[in-house]
């Protein structure tokens, strides 16, 4: 009984084989199905550089972007302040919606530190192109000293440094800056040095962290006092930056 029912189911089986218009349809739908598979195959090989490319075009959209809200984020708010800057009235400037600045910026307070810190990585290249055609160590601080007090960006930018005092989830921008501008100092310094055969009784490092923390303070007592300031405080800052080149003639 057992071998017969075996028989019987594959006996049929055995008639399918046999039928040729069977077998030519089987090699038609093998062959579809490799074809096919291999076109499948295929596609990423032929369109490998499109999801890249478009990576990288939406990138560069992006700091394009970015950079538009930034450039008009920084005139508005040296213009108006923080208070009288709006979001609408930076993403009209920039001709984004606001929306966007929300989306690469979160809030209008972190759009203003991450603007002050743009601005003053800015300045600080300004400050350096102005040491650079000194001929003497006075002749040097005075310029850059100078330069970095005639800068708004660093009034702009102890303002942020304050409101990431109150708000610490914004002072991540303010010390990576503060690494790019002592890194930056300390490199200029080391040119310098050679440049000119000059020494210092200090550390290029110091003596760039000491530049920073001289104008700045500077700047924020100047902005305090309005008019009572008095000149003979950007002297001492020129003689507290000068003071390390002190054993080298001017």
């Amino acid at each position: 009984m057992a071998t017969n029912q075996m028989s019987t189911h594959a006996r049929p089986c055995t008639t399918r084989r046999r039928i040729p218009f069977g077998d030519t349809v089987g090699r038609h739908d093998t062959m579809a199905d490799m074809a096919t598979e291999n076109q499948a195959a295929a596609e990423p090989r032929r369109g490998a550089g499109t999801p890249r490319s478009a990576q990288r075009a939406t990138r560069e959209a992006g700091r394009s972007t970015r950079a538009a809200i930034l450039s008009a984020a920084s005139g508005l708010f040296r213009e108006r302040g923080l208070a009288g800057a709006s979001v609408s009235d930076i993403a009209r400037a920039a001709d984004v919606f606001p929306s966007q600045i929300a989306y690469y910026f979160g809030t209008k307070d972190r759009l203003f530190v991450e603007t002050a810190c743009h601005d003053v990585r800015h300045a600080a290249r300004e400050v350096e192109r102005a040491g650079a055609r000194a001929r003497t160590p006075a002749e040097y601080v005075r310029a850059i000293v100078t330069e970095a007090l005639a800068q708004p960006s660093l009034l702009t930018f102890a303002e942020a440094m304050l409101l990431a005092g109150r708000h610490p989830e914004l002072s991540e921008p303010i010390t990576r800056t503060f690494d790019v501008l002592h890194r930056e100092g300390e490199r200029a310094a080391r040119d310098t040095l050679s440049r000119h055969d000059w020494t210092l009784r200090t550390t290029p490092d110091i003596e760039a962290r000491a530049f920073w923390a001289t104008v700045i303070g500077v700047v924020m007592q100047r902005a305090a006092t309005g008019e009572a300031f008095q000149t003979n405080t950007t002297e001492a800052a020129v003689a507290l930056v000068l003071n390390p080149f002190a054993s080298t003639p001017s």
